[in-house]
């Protein structure tokens, strides 16, 4: 994940998203995004090329984002056996921990 912490998709004209209670926290680097909805607390997965959310890539909060997403950068480095860290996702009910694991 890189940049995009604060993006404003309003100023931005995000489509799908171009609204004031959206927040970027992370980008992949081509263009899909994780936003938080500030009124709900929930962390959503973004798809830049159909301008919607994907509800596969979304997380209940921010610490269930954070968790899981330091990890799926771990596993991604090779720091973290992939196959157990789905595992775990799956036991604690993360599946966009799962989805992002691809």
């Amino acid at each position: 994940m890189s940049g995009t912490y604060g993006f404003d998709c309003v100023r931005n004209a995000l489509a799908g998203a171009s609204d004031e209670r959206y927040v970027g926290l992370s980008a992949d680097g081509s263009g899909n995004m994780h936003l938080l909805d500030t009124t709900t607390g929930r962390v959503l997965g973004y798809e830049h090329e159909e301008g919607r959310f994907d509800p596969r890539r979304g997380f209940d909060d921010l610490d269930a984002f954070a968790f899981a997403m330091t990890r799926v950068e771990a596993a991604a480095a090779k720091r973290i056996p992939a196959k157990k860290l789905a595992d775990l996702f799956k036991a604690l009910g993360l599946p966009g921990g799962i989805a992002e694991l691809g």
